[in-house]
């Protein structure tokens, strides 16, 4: 097994890919495919400077999956770690292996950072797509060909009847958990995600027609802190309404904006519209005006006790303001 160690210990792949057999899966993929992982995650860790593990210590996994199994732990000084089973028959040749997430050494180690190797479902050899997956991908192929192909500018109206057509797409990650979706290891679905994400922002805009109308002649009634503070947390649902969008200059004049749609930027008139922009802006300086009131001050970062996140609410409780407001209306409450 020395020879194995000393392969992963000094980032050699080549000499770590002469063990392992050419017709066997590790971790359900390719021998090809695990060496060019785990070469990525080496070449990573070169660019920040680290050219080895500097030491490798025995441990005992603790998971369901394996527990009691023998495994490795290879720890770089900056933090930087591996924890993996390896199996070996005749000693020199490596019959199967897998990342472990539950090594226990016998020792404290100072592992901080762990080498993601991970793979995608689509990376494993015996991957079968299911009808749902089938459906996802090519409502997603239909839906990037498509808006490359818009006839620009498209109203906002247009672009929402568009979408429609897309109930099955939207439906399928709209009735997911955000954890199912978080860990889910499939790269088609977390390619989806991100550009629904992009085409769910654009129709936010007319999704709050209504809301917008009422929440700005809301707005125009506040005088007190209090009362700007608490009509903040009833609409910071939609403090970044605005971000996915790149206004003109004169934009009281001209209501055609850019938004990106994956990599393909589309023009949409958004005339009849123009308010809930407004709204979208007056949401997002509103919360900037009380960030920067409300920053935390140079004794809060001193003093470890204190949580400094980027975050209205916390900055308000560091402060020991409007607690009551914050505890009524903050996401973070409820």
């Amino acid at each position: 097994m020395q020879h194995i160690i000393q392969a992963l210990k000094n980032f050699n792949t080549a000499k770590f890919g002469e063990y392992l057999h050419d017709n066997v899966l590790y971790m359900e993929v390719s021998k090809k495919t695990f060496l060019k992982k785990i070469s990525s995650e080496f070449n990573e860790l070169k660019k920040q400077g680290y050219s080895r593990f500097d030491e490798s210590y025995k441990g005992t996994c603790e998971g369901v999956c394996h527990i009691g199994y023998e495994g490795l732990s290879f720890v770089c000084n900056s933090g930087h770690y591996l924890d993996i089973l390896i199996e070996s028959k005749d000693g020199v040749f490596i019959d199967g292996l897998c990342i472990c997430s539950k090594l226990s050494n016998n020792r404290n180690l100072a592992k901080k950072y762990n080498l993601n190797i991970l793979f995608y479902e689509e990376d494993k050899v015996k991957f079968k797509p299911s009808e749902v997956y089938t459906q996802i991908k090519n409502q997603y192929k239909n839906i990037v060909n498509e808006v490359s192909k818009f006839k620009e500018p498209i109203t906002l109206k247009q672009f929402v009847e568009w979408y429609k057509k897309y109930k099955f797409f939207k439906d399928y990650f709209n009735n997911r958990h955000p954890y199912e979706m978080l860990f889910n290891r499939h790269r088609l679905f977390q390619k989806t995600q991100r550009i629904k994400s992009d085409l769910d922002d654009i129709s936010k805009v007319y999704a709050n027609n209504k809301k917008a109308t009422k929440a700005l002649l809301d707005f125009e009634e506040l005088k007190t802190e209090e009362e700007k503070l608490i009509w903040f947390f009833k609409n910071q649902d939609n403090l970044y309404g605005a971000v996915r969008f790149k206004l003109p200059k004169k934009y009281s004049k001209n209501s055609i904006a850019s938004a990106k749609i994956k990599k393909v930027t589309i023009k949409i008139d958004l005339t009849g519209f123009e308010h809930v922009l407004e709204y979208f802006n007056k949401i997002y300086d509103l919360h900037e005006y009380f960030i920067e009131k409300y920053k935390p001050l140079p004794e809060h970062y001193k003093d470890k006790n204190y949580d400094v996140s980027y975050d209205l609410e916390v900055y308000l409780k560091l402060h020991n303001k409007h607690t009551e407001i914050v505890a009524q209306y903050g996401l973070n409450y409820h």
